[in-house]
């Protein structure tokens, strides 16, 4: 067979003109009629002649291919019809006969629609054949032609799916242009610009134009139909949106109507503010009742509340009380369990196990509320529901220590061998195994166990006890303010304290600067500060605290420290509202704290009388159950408590491995199929698309294959999921998370 001449390919309705570009990249033959413009292989039908005859040379075309001659706005029969023929398109007549024509096998021409549905010669998709979808094909052409064959594998092709694959963030685009106004679309390209206002108009029922913002916020809170995915979009990072808080106010209905038509109640800042005001009354209620009834009053408020824990006006910080409520509702439930008190170590392992809990829930329950309206209630229900308990577990406790002190010594001071130490000051064993389960989630291995604190429980006695130098303490001490002396003679303050540490062979630091042949004594934290200075508010700062201590250990890491030992000097309690005092007459002491003092020779008082840690014939009187020496005080330590007794000790231990620097870098929908490409992922890590990011359970995938190939995956989702928001996580082998990014199902 002899290769034709030329390619003749006419377009009468110019469809395929925005894409000529883009095969002329990939065919160096492609030649156009127009105006003169050789650099683009573009002239009138001479120029084109006389250069694919070869005598003139002037554009530099790949001679090698058949030539192809693109002719927009001109039809076959046109150029068949040779006698009608002008001067502008004669000298190409004889190549219909020397060449042949670029068009399907029944000799109509290449239209985009025919091209996709032709089952021989074309794609053989279905596309749907109304006015829309046919001017959407064809505007939408250079953003889809580029595109995977995969990309438009859909059951039927439409206008809404081509609008998609144009304009596949409508839903953040709908978002931030009712956040800017209509400025956000004065940036954009007018043939997007365009498809945006469609796809508003089409799928979401409104024309672009801010002067009616107020219905169209309107239809964001109603939550009907499409809006309910803009909705969740929305839900999924409201803090991304600020104003949108403020539309949805100034659209709020008066009525929001019953039943089957009414309007969801969540959409409305003024709804969730009227819900917390109404609890802030009913738990001020409950306040003047007795225990009983507060237990059972508790526990249906939170069942009337708890919906409220979803609206995004609680992510937001909106609704503290119904956050503090759900900690009440938890430290209920934690006080009133039975606990085992025959033995000290029965009442020990019931603490580590499950009596520190409510410590956490009292924390949080406060920690939750901002206005002082909000903490006064919640002051004082921690005041009826976790005081009695503390106040009964405390006396237990204080007496099994005293009828079996012995048990308290058998934890032998000795010699560590570790080589990396973070000291941090006031670490209470609740709020360090809240610590423990977030280095879980990291994929630490971290050993969680305790010890009971020198006595008194206090920094200047206790903290030379947790370190590596311990055992250079005189344990026949004289007392000074409470701080034992060292075997050298010298007193035991901090600076003496890390001159001992440094013949150890410990480096003081602070947070940086670490070489892993080193040894460290690291001391970070300021949580018994704060809670002297600050008192309850202090309860707030479990967060500060943890990204501190986070920062040291990450820091470590980077130096090549793989194992530490994170250690602490004591608890302590909090009351807020204010622990109840005892009464010592400051003459009768000779060295006094909140919780304990030494008493001078001879006085006797009836306090409770124990051995200094340091010297065993050094008595300390300690103040009775929770009691302070002072009024009105909330925080405390230096006594005996579990709270200031029972201290965690954290081994962490970081196996070496490979960083993974794997990411999520894109992804598009062709449907509901995602394809995902990704940048430094190991072949075997998988892709998934969940609702909850954090939660397997509620992956929408369907497809079998989900791992990462050549840093590439494509997953299909259920049709039910589509426009809906979602989260695409990629995870390695063992479920770990690496990275997330937010998506909309088929945008």
């Amino acid at each position: 067979m002899v290769a034709p001449e030329v390619i003749l390919w006419p377009d009468l309705e110019r469809q395929w003109e925005p894409v000529i570009g883009n095969l002329q990249a990939d065919y160096g033959a492609l030649f156009v009629l127009g105006e003169y413009q050789p650099e683009k292989l573009t002239g009138p039908a001479i120029w084109l002649k006389t250069v694919v005859s070869g005598t003139l040379s002037d554009c530099g075309w790949h001679n090698d291919l058949t030539p192809i001659i693109y002719l927009p706005g001109i039809s076959r029969s046109r150029l068949k019809d040779v006698s009608s023929l002008g001067l502008d398109l004669q000298p190409l007549a004889e190549y219909q006969y020397t060449g042949t024509f670029f068009n399907q096998y029944n000799s109509k021409e290449w239209t985009v629609l025919a091209l996709l549905t032709n089952q021989e010669d074309g794609l053989g998709l279905s596309v749907k054949q109304d006015s829309a979808t046919k001017e959407a094909l064809i505007k939408s052409l250079p953003v889809y032609f580029e595109m995977d064959i995969a990309a438009l594998s859909a059951p039927v092709i439409d206008a809404e799916f081509i609008n998609g694959l144009v304009f596949p963030n409508v839903i953040l685009s709908i978002l931030k242009w009712m956040s800017i106004g209509d400025d956000f679309l004065s940036g954009m390209d007018p043939s997007l610009k365009e498809t945006f206002r469609d796809m508003c108009q089409s799928r979401y029922g409104f024309i672009p134009d801010h002067k009616n913002i107020k219905e169209i916020a309107l239809k964001l809170g109603k939550q009907e139909n499409a809006w309910k995915h803009v909705w969740s979009f929305y839900a999924n990072s409201p803090s991304k949106y600020p104003i949108i808080e403020t539309l949805l106010r100034e659209a709020k209905p008066e009525d929001l109507g019953e039943g089957f038509f009414s309007i969801p109640c969540e959409s409305w800042p003024q709804i969730n503010e009227e819900r917390e005001a109404q609890l802030r009354d009913d738990l001020e209620k409950l306040t003047k009742k007795d225990i009983e009834y507060i237990k059972s009053s508790i526990t249906n408020l939170y069942d009337k509340h708890k919906e409220r824990k979803k609206w995004v006006w609680t992510e937001l910080g909106y609704s503290p009380l119904v956050t503090a409520l759900e900690y009440l509702t938890e430290l209920l439930e934690y006080v009133n369990n039975p606990y085992p008190s025959a033995s000290l170590d029965e009442i020990i392992q019931y603490y580590t196990q499950e009596g520190f809990y409510s410590d956490t829930c009292m924390r949080k329950a406060y920690a939750a509320v901002k206005t002082e309206k909000d903490k006064s209630v919640i002051r004082e229900l921690i005041q009826l529901i976790y005081k009695p308990w503390l106040e009964r577990i405390t006396e237990k406790f204080q007496n099994l220590v005293i009828n079996n002190f012995s048990e308290t010594k058998q934890q032998a001071t000795k010699e560590e061998k570790h080589s990396f130490y973070l000291f941090v000051d006031a670490l209470r064993y609740e709020m360090a195994r809240e610590y423990v389960s977030l280095l879980d989630k990291r994929g630490f291995k971290v050993g969680c166990t305790h010890l009971f604190a020198a006595l008194p429980t206090l920094t200047s006695t206790a903290k030379v006890k947790s370190s590596p130098v311990a055992e250079e303490v005189n344990t026949t001490s004289e007392i000074n303010d409470f701080t034992p002396f060292f075997k050298t003679g010298k007193p035991a303050n901090i600076t003496n304290f890390r001159a001992e540490l440094e013949n150890k062979g410990y480096m003081h630091s602070i947070k940086k600067g670490f070489d892993p042949e080193r040894s460290y004594w690291v001391e970070i934290g300021n949580i018994d500060t704060r809670g002297h200075e600050e008192q309850s508010e202090m309860l707030k700062r479990a967060d500060e605290l943890f990204d501190e201590i986070s920062e040291v250990i990450d820091t470590a890491i980077e130096a090549g420290v793989r194992e530490m030992k994170i250690v602490t000097d004591h608890g302590w309690l909090m009351l807020p509202g204010g622990l109840p005092s005892a009464k010592i007459v400051k003459d009768l002491t000779i060295a006094r704290c909140g919780r304990c003092a030494y008493i001078k020779e001879g006085v006797k008082t009836n306090l409770t009388h124990l051995p200094w840690e340091w010297n065993p014939s050094v008595y300390i009187g300690y103040a009775p159950d929770i009691s302070f020496f002072r009024n009105n005080e909330e925080y405390a330590h230096g006594g005996i408590s579990l709270q200031e007794c029972i201290i965690p000790v954290l081994n962490i231990f970081i196996p070496q491995k490979e960083i993974i620097t794997a990411k999520i870098v894109s992804h598009r929908w062709a449907g509901l199929r995602c394809i995902i490409e990704t940048e430094n992922t190991p072949d075997g890590f998988i892709i998934d698309i969940r609702t909850k990011y954090n939660d397997e359970k509620t992956s929408i995938v369907i497809s079998s294959k989900q791992s990462i190939s050549d840093n590439n995956c494509s997953v299909m989702v259920k049709d039910s999921a589509i426009d809906s928001a979602a989260v695409i996580v990629l995870t390695d082998e063992k479920g770990k998370i690496i990275d997330k990014i937010n998506t909309t199902i088929g945008n």
